[in-house]
């Protein structure tokens, strides 16, 4: 009899309590990548429980992952530090057999007031890339890796990873087996899913840890249009065995929804 492979929900979401947010989460081998499970999940999850722990939308969230998580279960919990009249922080720790694997901070606050909806603009460096729509662009088999085939990947420019090419990506990507609509954990997900810049340099695979990862969750983040986000990941600085990635995501309209910004080491 095959066993029931956890969806994404189950993945992502803990219970809300009287103090926070706490539960044991599944971590499934389907979602293992380089050295543990896929560290945008491990983010999703992380931020979900903060939300569930403050009862207000999540609008940032800075993560560290410290060690790798290994399949099996993970011992996951939420708090609000602090709860003021429009905004609140909270943190979140991920534990494996008492081992502290991961932790977050968050900024978590209300929507806009009528003053503030007045300034509501957004910069032109964060208009979407002029590319093909994700119907127009042919799917991509991006790997081997279990956490590869979580995800679906359309390439939307010529430079693909391990093509000795720039260090920047545009890539429409989807949740593979998964009918529900974006929404801002698909979306801490997937914004982990590209390759690290640094592979569009390289024509052989190799280990780039994250090691802190953090993300601005925008207003369309909560409404997206379409089960594909644009992703643009590109590598912003590579220089003494560390870089940084910076990615952002936009719906199948144009308008942005996430950016984030991940710091890898890279081996000796």
């Amino acid at each position: 009899m095959t066993a029931h492979a956890p969806t994404f929900d189950e993945l992502t979401r803990t219970a809300p309590g009287e103090h926070g947010a706490a539960g044991t989460l599944p971590v499934d081998a389907h979602w293992a990548g380089f050295g543990g499970a896929h560290g945008g999940l491990m983010v999703a999850a992380l931020g979900r429980a903060m939300e569930q722990a403050a009862g207000r939308p999540l609008r940032s969230i800075h993560a560290d992952l410290l060690s790798g998580v290994r399949a099996g279960e993970l011992e996951l919990s939420a708090g609000v530090d602090r709860a003021g009249r429009t905004v609140s922080y909270a943190s979140a720790a991920g534990r494996q057999e008492g081992a502290l694997r991961l932790r977050a901070t968050g900024v978590l606050g209300d929507g806009a007031g009528p003053f503030a909806a007045q300034l509501g603009f957004t910069d032109h460096a964060l208009e979407m890339p002029p590319v093909p729509a994700p119907g127009d662009c042919p799917e991509w088999k991006a790997g081997d890796g279990p956490a590869l085939k979580t995800v679906r990947f359309r390439p939307a420019s010529g430079n693909l990873p391990l093509s000795g090419g720039l260090p920047e990506f545009h890539v429409w990507l989807a949740l593979a087996d998964d009918d529900a609509p974006l929404d801002p954990w698909r979306l801490l997900t997937l914004c982990d899913a590209p390759a690290p810049g640094l592979y569009g340099l390289v024509r052989d695979p190799f280990a780039i840890p994250t090691v802190e990862l953090t993300a601005q969750l925008l207003p369309a983040a909560r409404e997206p249009t379409g089960r594909w986000t644009l992703a643009r990941m590109r590598t912003v600085s590579s220089a003494d065995g560390w870089s940084v990635d910076d990615c952002e995501l936009w719906d199948e309209t144009g308008r942005p929804l996430l950016v984030s910004r991940q710091t890898r080491r890279i081996p000796a």
